[in-house]
């Protein structure tokens, strides 16, 4: 050890008289060793920790796919008619009702079923207005002020439909007796009408009777000509 002090105090000083000198070469190499080589190690990387009373904050809910569900909306009328009231076993139209261009001849009690004019005819019109059928039936009144009737049919109106089991006709000539026409039918957007042919002949009508049930938001009304 002692050695090594004397070599660095002789080289500090060959440096101070080599500075005062116009010129000095040294050539040589000094191997130092101060103790044993050691490795260098990377510093530890620094430690965050979460501070508690920070918010948490979550990412935004994405769904798997962008496609968005749309109920199909029906651009069919929903229906809700109000015209009827409880009546027997059924229910009793109070409603509007139409009129034939076809009256009765006058005096005439017992031909009421013949027209004044036997080929006159008529166009489709509207007999009733929408209605619906509760309680397993509907009952209509005519009489002989509304004219005389060759045909009556029945028209779907709304979304869903009815059930027609069979339909009533009473007549008011005082000769023809009723007739039930067994039908078994839906009245529906597949199926939208019904039609009656009144025995061929024109007819007043005293009575009709619909037998069945009407969907909720559907409704029917009952054409004549």
């Amino acid at each position: 050890m002692n050695n090594i002090k004397a070599l660095i105090t002789t080289l500090v000083l060959g440096s101070s008289t080599m500075a005062s000198a116009d010129s000095f070469t040294v050539s040589g190499s000094v191997s130092v060793r101060l103790g044993a080589r050691t490795t260098a190690r990377p510093l530890p990387r620094p430690v965050v920790v979460q501070d508690p009373c920070a918010p948490v904050v979550s990412a935004p809910y994405r769904p798997a796919t962008s496609q968005v569900y749309t109920p199909a909306i029906s651009t069919l009328p929903y229906f809700n008619p109000r015209n009827t009231v409880a009546y027997g076993q059924g229910m009793l139209y109070q409603g509007w009702l139409g009129s034939s261009a076809i009256k009765v001849k006058p005096n005439s009690a017992a031909n009421w079923h013949y027209a004044s004019n036997r080929v006159a005819t008529q166009n489709w019109f509207d007999l009733t207005q929408p209605t619906r059928i509760d309680n397993s039936r509907e009952y209509f009144y005519l009489g002989a002020d509304k004219g005389l009737f060759n045909m009556i049919k029945l028209d779907n109106l709304g979304a869903r439909g009815s059930r027609i089991d069979s339909i009533r006709v009473d007549y008011a000539d005082g000769i023809s007796e009723g007739k039930t026409f067994k039908l078994n039918q839906i009245l529906d957007r597949n199926h939208p009408t019904i039609t009656i042919d009144l025995d061929g002949d024109f007819r007043v009508i005293e009575r009709i009777v619909v037998f069945g049930a009407t969907d909720a938001g559907a409704a029917f009304k009952l054409q004549a000509k």
